[in-house]
């Protein structure tokens, strides 16, 4: 790989994540971008963050594309890249301050001719269960396709949009 060709893929990752996430969880592709470390605009540890300090995003969101690991490794090396890349999200969020302490950690994976997995331990999702992998290594991490996140987060913004819907009719 030429020089910079590294950054220049994970940067365009992270734009892509930004916009899909941003359309499930705001229904708009421009609430959410890359963070000021990556080059955004607001405060936030992490690759992604809000574009504006109002809009409310609880989440610690780590990128990474890279080659060099494997599915397989969870089952056989407890100090696989995931777990380290894991380990480093958590550390980043915890060194950020008491804000982001209770924000959600979310690893986004890929490599190439690989699908997007979404690492975190956020038990409140339901996807379905054929999606959802249990290790025990670290905390009791959930992997899940990425798309299968993405529809949770839309499902449950639709959700309170018409509960939101309903009390404003009263």
């Amino acid at each position: 790989m030429k020089s910079g060709a590294g950054k220049r893929v994970g940067g365009a990752f992270e734009r892509k994540i930004a916009k899909d996430l941003s359309q499930a969880l705001y229904g708009t592709p421009d609430k959410l971008w890359r963070t000021k470390s990556s080059g955004s605009r607001v405060e936030q540890p992490g690759d992604i963050g809000p574009v504006q300090s109002n809009v409310f995003f609880p989440y610690v969101i780590e990128c990474k594309r890279v080659q060099k690991w494997s599915l397989d490794d969870f089952f056989k090396n407890k100090n696989n890249l995931i777990i380290q890349w894991w380990n480093k999200l958590l550390d980043d969020r915890d060194l950020a301050g008491e804000t982001y302490k209770n924000y959600n950690p979310l690893l986004i994976i890929t490599k190439n001719y690989f699908p997007i997995l979404s690492v975190t331990n956020m038990i409140t999702l339901t996807p379905p269960q054929w999606a959802v992998f249990h290790f025990n290594t670290v905390d009791s991490l959930i992997v899940l396709p990425f798309e299968s996140l993405l529809a949770e987060f839309k499902r449950n913004r639709e959700q309170w949009e018409l509960a939101k819907t309903g009390l404003d009719s009263k």
